[in-house]
């Protein structure tokens, strides 16, 4: 009797310890599917809050190209308005296929880390969009560069942008969310611009045989990251193709922003897209000049056009969307309105020292071998005097009419096209005498630390200030 009882009681001991055994293996399979699929979910749910992400890149691009479309078709001031300088800022620090490495393109990095070091996004020139800056029109912050800002970082989670903090904050522990615009750090993502190799010129989507800068540009979106349990790399990317709208040649009823006269270019001869740019059917004068013209006859070799206040000659050339002088301005003396970027009272231009007296409020210039040098005062045609050291761009200048003193963001945009702008050295006046003559110094509209001017060094263009009453060379831009 003790025996069966005994013998019960180990059978069912066996059997409870079985059934916790059995429960246990069940458990450990349900949590293993749960985890699975909590995994499964946490790496689709950054997969698609990374392609968000990336979508609102393309899309930002997307609306910049097109804005400048239309500002190049239907605007008044093209130049000036909507997106052109945002454009061309991306489009001058873009890469040619040959000048980065086939990892850009393929994408297949070992680690994310490998990505930021060394250099490696400033070398390609990888910049982000921020987004939520679009509407200000400010250059330096809708783009922003690998190499001059301190927002690119691995991500610790996802690929996204952090707005609201500097860049030397902890995103979970500090921000500043009263500013939500300021982006501070891209953490796993970043744009490479890669140009087209070849050289088209597209009128209405036909090829025709005249050179032509870069016809479109890829823009790789690129994201990496290490999703949940894993050992490599997680990588989303895509590329979408924009074409220039500087290579599609516009021609407007009436002509935004040239330098006078509304009639477009006659296509007497289809056959022959160069015959509207001899010297028998073109307009010859800088006043008369127009954007189109510009577009169609300055891109391979520069034009030869005359000034008609003075009558002197200057070549133009059309670079990177923009028609430029390529020769220095050499006008002194008195100065018509008419004819000229200003209206109102003539502008006497002296040739006295630039350095005696009250060279802040008088216009005056040194002519040298190089060209002329002109003090702000001459530069803005006496719209800006004195010492003030506020930010804004010049109102008026010595430039003639239909042309302009260069933004800082048009000089910039000229670092990829320094043979077609042709730069000339010679430094700047000071203190008596020519100061630096291995650089050449430009006047720039945009006033900052006393008078904004750019410098061509070292085969490189920079931006920086200059004292007003100094003096420096100019280049005008067609408005």
């Amino acid at each position: 009797m003790r025996n069966r009882v005994g013998a019960k009681h180990g059978d069912t001991l066996i059997e409870v310890t079985l059934a916790i055994g059995i429960f246990s293996l069940i458990a450990v399979a349900v949590v293993s599917v749960v985890s699975t699929s909590t995994s499964s979910a946490q790496i689709a749910l950054e997969s698609t809050l990374t392609r968000e992400e990336i979508d609102a890149q393309a899309e930002a691009l997307r609306f910049i190209q097109s804005s400048y479309v239309n500002s190049k078709v239907y605007s008044e001031d093209s130049e000036n308005s909507d997106y052109t300088d945002i454009w061309h800022t991306i489009t001058a620090h873009a890469k040619s296929k040959g000048s980065i490495t086939d990892d850009v393109v393929k994408f297949q990095p070992g680690t994310c880390d490998e990505i930021y070091s060394e250099n490696n996004l400033s070398n390609q020139g990888a910049f982000i969009i921020n987004t939520r800056k679009l509407s200000t029109l400010e250059t330096n912050e809708v783009v922003l560069y690998a190499k001059d800002s301190k927002v690119f970082y691995p991500s610790p989670t996802y690929p996204h942008l952090i707005f609201g903090m500097s860049a030397d904050d902890d995103p979970l522990l500090d921000g500043d969310m009263d500013d939500d615009s300021s982006l501070t750090r891209a953490e796993g993502i970043h744009i490479v611009a890669v140009k087209d190799p070849d050289s088209t010129y597209i009128v209405d989507g036909e090829e025709r045989n005249v050179k032509r800068t870069a016809a479109f540009y890829d823009f790789y979106i690129r994201a990496c990251w290490y999703a949940p349990g894993a050992e490599q790399p997680t990588t989303v990317s895509t590329v979408i193709r924009l074409y220039d709208p500087d290579s599609i040649e516009v021609v407007w009823p009436d002509d935004p922003g040239g330098g006078g006269g509304s009639t477009p270019i006659p296509d007497d001869d289809p056959e022959d897209p160069m015959a509207v740019c001899r010297v028998n059917t073109r307009p010859t004068t800088l006043q008369s000049y127009t954007r189109a013209y510009c577009a169609r006859c300055a891109t391979d070799e520069p034009v030869s056009l005359s000034d008609t206040r003075d009558g002197k000659n200057y070549n133009v050339r059309y670079i990177n969307g923009n028609c430029w002088m390529t020769s220095n301005l050499a006008i002194t003396g008195s100065i018509g309105a008419e004819g000229s970027n200003f209206t109102g009272m003539d502008v006497n231009v002296s040739t006295r020292d630039l350095t005696v007296g009250d060279s802040y409020t008088e216009p005056r210039s040194h002519v040298g071998a190089n060209g002329v040098w002109y003090n702000f005062a001459a530069a803005s045609a006496k719209s800006i005097t004195g010492e003030r050291r506020t930010e804004y761009e010049t109102p008026k200048d010595i430039c003639p009419s239909g042309w302009k003193l260069p933004s800082k963001t048009q000089a910039l945009a000229l670092n990829a096209h320094l043979l077609e702008f042709t730069p000339t050295t010679g430094g700047f006046y000071g203190g008596g005498a020519l100061q630096n003559v291995s650089t050449g110094y430009y006047w720039n509209s945009t006033i900052e630390n006393g008078a904004g001017r750019f410098t061509f060094n070292y085969g490189d263009v920079s931006e920086g200030g200059l004292n007003r009453q100094y003096g420096a060379f100019i280049r005008c831009v067609m408005k």
